[in-house]
């Protein structure tokens, strides 16, 4: 799923004067990506806990249009971001699924210490949808750059690294 979201990102953007751009940029957004799957593990409790779907599709859509409208600010094609972050959402609900078949055979422990999902993990998630928008826009010659997709793959392995992802 990870490269399936490095290849789509490859054509989000319509047109960059971007110019320069260090690897470190591209780590920042496999970290963002990183933190979001990481986070899925206390929405997945949250939701357990409360007896929720993993899949709220509402949810979703609030979730692409923020992004959207992220992505308008940088000049990115609607359509790519669309299928970029429906990505990322895919796997995100895949994640909290895992968790959960993972609590029915383990056993749920987590219910004491779950943080509220509305008012303490959304503005995370939210900061976070922010950060990969914008750091995606930064990284447009990197995508594009064929020289460099090695060098993005090694560093997508090397930080993605919550569980069940």
């Amino acid at each position: 799923a990870i490269m399936i979201m490095f290849m789509m990102t490859s054509s989000l953007l319509a047109e960059s004067d971007t110019k320069g751009i260090e690897k470190d940029e591209m780590v920042v957004l496999a970290q963002s990506i990183n933190k979001r799957f990481f986070l899925m593990k206390e929405v997945a409790a949250f939701k357990q806990k409360k007896n929720m779907p993993s899949f709220v599709p509402g949810r979703e859509h609030l979730i692409l249009a923020t992004a959207k409208s992220i992505g308008d600010t940088y000049s990115l094609d609607a359509s790519s971001i669309q299928g970029f972050v429906d990505t990322i959402l895919r796997v995100s609900v895949d994640v909290q699924n895992s968790w959960r078949r993972h609590w029915i055979k383990e056993g749920f422990d987590y219910a004491d210490q779950i943080r509220d999902l509305e008012n303490q993990i959304r503005p995370e998630l939210y900061e976070l949808t922010i950060n990969i928008v914008s750091q995606t826009a930064k990284i447009y010659p990197i995508i594009h750059d064929p020289k460099k997709h090695s060098e993005l793959k090694r560093i997508l392995d090397e930080q993605l690294n919550a569980e069940y992802v």
